[in-house]
């Protein structure tokens, strides 16, 4: 089995252990490295079925394909994904209510009654 279907394999299974896992992966040639993003970073950084299974992977990867790399990130990490090659859980619109702007971010003009009474006769006048 070529490596990169060795990979697809084991992460269409980890999406369907953990239906909220979002994946993406992308493979660079030039430095052999396959390079798999996850999130949400909660589940990266602290659900137990999902660190099980990524060290398990990570394992046997390195066991059956030397030479090769294998490198799980997740959002803010220093390697980033460009293009995916392949997806998992982006088939659907998903809010990340994370990373909201706050709405104290924008700033509104404030307008007087007076300010509402000139624009009234501008559009009389008009």
């Amino acid at each position: 089995m070529k490596s990169i279907d060795y990979i697809k394999f084991k992460l269409e299974k980890l999406f369907l252990d953990l239906p909220e896992i979002r994946i993406r992966y992308q493979y660079n040639k030039n430095t052999q490295t396959h390079l798999i993003e996850v999130l949400p970073v909660s589940l990266f950084e602290s659900d137990d079925l999902y660190i099980e299974n990524e060290l398990e992977i990570e394992e046997e990867f390195e066991s059956l394909y030397a030479g090769e790399e294998i490198l799980f990130i997740t959002k803010g990490s220093l390697s980033e994904i460009t293009i995916p090659d392949y997806t998992w859980g982006y088939e659907h619109m998903i809010f990340d209510f994370e990373n909201v702007i706050n709405e104290d971010y924008f700033e509104f003009p404030q307008f007087s009654d007076e300010t509402i009474d000139n624009c009234e006769n501008l559009a009389l006048a008009a």
